[in-house]
């Protein structure tokens, strides 16, 4: 890594200051998002293009225990639309290799926390996991990336487990959407947007919210509570990425690769080294944080 690129991972990892935060950041995101239901099905309704007549937050700051693995998962945004499907909406900030198999992370805990509050399968509801990013993950230059099983013998063959895994790209082509999905998207790129009603209205939340003291406090608290987790974890030899707080998506990125790594039948050592390649981890950061993620059947 020459230092050019070591300081801009510098910059990337600096902690902003509760005045900086916009909308793009994951603490004002969920904040807003959860405190204003209308705020939060009218991006739902941008991004799917159809009305959605009400939603319910299944759990505000969701954390999810899941019992067969013993390890719990924090949604950002987790509603349920009232008929027939549960949505997990997350904001991407940063592009990581391992997007689409968080996806199929998340998706797999929706159904698992359905199952576990008594539901049979054919009681699950159809889920949606949407990931807004503010890059073009694929560089299709899509501005919605929808994604469902389909045959690949037979392409107009859905499955129908209802199931959907949709990226939204604030970098996309902006020419066929409607006016709110095409402010939306210039918002999130930093664009400064005139007349718009649903942008503005997602401005002045964000004003609101920077003069929100009980938000400040629980901001900077988890601040503090990351840096002592960054500390702790140097001391104990523990990676850099998985101990710094700045970043919950690469925490949660490390463990996901781990662990879906192992699904897939990786072995240690694979893993260790793509650690090292993906995260620039020595060998080991990365050794420690496989041998913390690595699941030992019982």
């Amino acid at each position: 890594m020459n230092k050019i690129e070591k300081a801009d991972k510098t910059k990337e990892r600096r902690i902003k200051q509760y005045e900086e935060l916009t909308f793009t950041d994951n603490f004002m995101f969920c904040k807003i998002m959860e405190s204003n239901p209308d705020v939060c099905k009218k991006v739902l309704e941008i991004i799917l293009g159809k009305r959605i007549r009400e939603i319910s937050f299944v759990s505000k700051e969701s954390t999810i225990d899941i019992k067969w693995n013993g390890k719990s998962v924090r949604l950002d945004v987790y509603v349920d639309d009232g008929k027939d499907t549960v949505y997990d909406i997350e904001m991407q900030a940063r592009d990581n290799d391992n997007l689409p198999m968080r996806t199929r992370y998340y998706q797999s805990v929706l159904d698992l926390n359905q199952i576990e509050k008594g539901a049979d399968y054919d009681e699950l509801k159809n889920n949606m996991v949407i990931f807004i990013c503010t890059f073009d993950h694929f560089g299709k230059g899509l501005p919605v990336y929808t994604f469902s099983n389909r045959c690949k013998e037979a392409l107009e063959l859905e499955l129908g487990d209802g199931t959907n895994k949709v990226f939204v790209n604030a970098k996309g082509n902006t020419k066929n959407l409607s006016e709110d999905f095409r402010a939306f998207l210039q918002y999130l790129n930093g664009e400064i947007v005139e007349d718009n009603s649903f942008v503005s209205t997602l401005e002045n939340e964000v004003e609101a919210a920077r003069n929100k003291e009980e938000w400040r406090v629980e901001y900077m608290s988890l601040m503090v509570e990351f840096r002592e987790r960054y500390k702790e974890g140097k001391e104990d030899g523990f990676a850099e990425g998985i101990s710094v707080g700045v970043s919950r998506e690469m925490e949660n990125g490390i463990r996901i690769l781990i662990e879906t790594g192992q699904e897939d039948g990786k072995s240690k050592e694979e893993l260790v080294n793509r650690l090292v390649d993906k995260y620039s981890l020595s060998l080991e950061e990365a050794q420690t944080n496989v041998q913390l993620y690595w699941k030992t059947n019982n």
